[in-house]
């Protein structure tokens, strides 16, 4: 009798150990676990972080791009100045001798140029037209002559446009020929390198006919 209760006893410890062990582990296995980031999936994440935040931010210009943007708008700026002395003279240069009527004139300091139209007197006189192209070019020639003297210490190359592009239009405001002049031709002119035969055969050279033109190709 006392060996059974002993066995009993026994196989009753046994059995508590066992149970109690069991709810220990699967109260262990309901436990919540935090997934921890891969090392590939942090950087991606600070990476994408940074990318938002590199987006969202104006950026900035360096001083020396300020300076530079400044320095080419005062560029501009200056040069249009210059330019509209030009303007004034060659405007008077043109009233010169013929009856021709400049009807508007741009200018364009960004790529120094200048653009003057002018209505002819009368289209079916080639002898007036001829003249009429002949003051252009010596207008431009003789601005670039005594600019770059010593009698306008005030004025020099920089107040002449590179390029002068000429329309010519009828009375009836109908395209009658274009040309252009150019700095280079006027200079080599005042230095005594070229005649003044040869200025104006380069220019010549630049005329092209338009529809209203005597001359032009295709013309009835």
């Amino acid at each position: 009798m006392m060996l059974d209760l002993k066995r009993s006893f026994v196989l009753f410890s046994i059995l508590t150990l066992v149970l109690f062990s069991g709810c220990s582990s699967l109260g262990t296995s309901r436990s919540t676990v935090t997934p921890e980031l891969t090392p590939e999936e942090t950087a991606t994440e600070k990476t994408t972080e940074s990318a938002i935040r590199k987006s969202s931010t104006p950026k900035k210009k360096t001083p020396h791009e300020a300076i530079q943007t400044k320095t080419e708008v005062d560029k501009y700026a200056d040069r249009r100045q210059k330019y509209r002395q030009f303007d004034k003279e060659f405007r008077i240069w043109m009233t010169l001798g013929i009856t021709a009527k400049v009807i508007n004139t741009e200018i364009y300091p960004e790529n120094e140029s200048y653009h003057i139209q002018y209505e002819m007197e009368n289209p079916r006189n080639r002898s007036i037209s001829r003249e009429e192209r002949r003051l252009i070019a010596l207008s431009y020639m003789h601005i670039v002559n005594r600019w770059n003297s010593a009698d306008f210490p005030d004025r020099d190359h920089t107040y002449i446009p590179d390029t002068v592009n000429v329309t010519v239009l009828t009375p009836e405001g109908k395209l009658y020929e274009t040309s252009y002049l150019k700095y280079n031709w006027a200079y080599q002119h005042s230095i005594g390198k070229w005649s003044k035969r040869l200025y104006l055969a380069h220019y010549a050279g630049s005329i092209e006919l338009g529809p209203e033109h005597p001359d032009y190709e295709g013309r009835e």
